[in-house]
């Protein structure tokens, strides 16, 4: 390769990564409110190691059901507020493929039950998913649960998914991809049978990398997380409103609204992991937020909103492809020097 055909190829990377930086950098830093958040608890069973969904009791103040993903039995864990498990539940004859979340219900008396979503699929070729219903347990003690089971299939093509959501008000599920490019949300219809398979219908567009999700037993607002972020959305496959940074965590994928709906509950798979409750501001559903400056986030408190709560998802994959362009590029011209020399 000749000496000005290698200086045409770095400047190509030179102004892919030059681009890209400068669409990472922030337009302006903008002073915005920090959201509190507090250590709830750590979870202190060493067989609670990869909590991927997680749901606030219903019926015993303070207690969290969890349950874990692929590669774990089909168990219900009931934490109690000092973190320590006070009943674990198997339904039996169930099987655990990737139970990858929980959302909170009730049955057609009024009575709370939980939803459990068999909805992940990393390699993206499961035929069906499941969500399995149980009723919520009325005494924290070690049992079986029965359980009835509903199927669904995706009317495009298989996605993984991490996050279960069910309105209070209807009782409808919602299914939220866990994807890079194309996420989703897609909606069950309202009546289930058990037993029986539906086909999903996709609402709307979800943000990337999708763990976990909720709506407020109020109504509103939605919550959806990442690893990082907590973004709040006008409804299942709305629009974003806001996006909050979430205390740190080796691998977060679990979030529940409390009880009553004042703040949400966030963990982390690992051993001794602890859960967080965070605040939400009371006008985060109501209208967007500016963009949020660069800031440190502490455990006790999370940073505030950003305008495009997967901005900081998408960016990172962006910095990622540019590096990638690069090196690409300069081993090309490096291997094209080597043959012409």
């Amino acid at each position: 390769m000749r000496a000005d055909s290698r200086l045409v190829t770095l400047a190509l990377a030179a102004s892919i990564v030059v681009g890209t930086c400068a669409w990472l950098a922030p337009a302006q830093a903008v002073e915005t409110p920090k959201i509190p958040s507090s250590e709830e608890f750590v979870v202190s069973d060493p067989e609670i190691d990869e909590a991927s969904g997680m749901v606030a009791s219903q019926l015993h103040e303070g207690v969290v059901y969890i349950v874990e993903d692929s590669g774990n039995g089909a168990y219900v864990y009931a934490v109690g507020p000092d973190g320590e498990t006070v009943a674990t539940y198997r339904l039996a004859n169930a099987r655990n493929v990737d139970w990858e979340a929980m959302a909170p219900g009730t049955d057609s008396n009024g009575n709370p039950m939980l939803w459990i979503g068999d909805i992940g699929d990393n390699d993206s070729r499961r035929e069906s998913i499941r969500v399995y219903a149980v009723d919520e347990p009325a005494e924290l003690v070690d049992s079986e649960l029965r359980w009835t089971k509903v199927d669904f299939t995706y009317p495009d093509r298989a996605h993984n998914a991490e996050a279960l959501l069910s309105d209070p008000d209807t009782g409808q599920l919602f299914v939220v991809t866990k994807e890079a490019l194309g996420a989703g949300t897609y909606a069950a219809p309202v009546a289930l049978d058990p037993g029986a398979t539906y086909e999903l219908t996709r609402v709307g567009d979800a943000p990337m990398f999708v763990t976990d999700g909720a709506i407020s037993p109020k109504g509103s607002p939605t919550v959806l997380r990442t690893y990082g972020q907590a973004i709040v959305t006008d409804g299942p496959g709305g629009a974003e409103l806001a996006g909050y940074r979430l205390p740190p965590s080796p691998q977060g994928e679990t979030l529940a609204f409390t009880a009553d709906g004042s703040a949400v509950l966030v963990g982390s798979e690992g051993v001794s992991q602890p859960v967080y409750r965070v605040e939400l501001p009371k006008n985060a559903a109501s209208s967007p937020s500016p963009s949020s400056g660069n800031g440190s986030t502490s455990a006790n408190a999370a940073e505030s909103p950003t305008t495009s709560s997967s901005n900081g998802t998408g960016r990172t994959l962006a910095l990622g492809l540019a590096a990638v362009v690069l090196v690409s590029l300069l081993v090309g011209a490096i291997l094209a020097t080597r043959r012409s020399d």
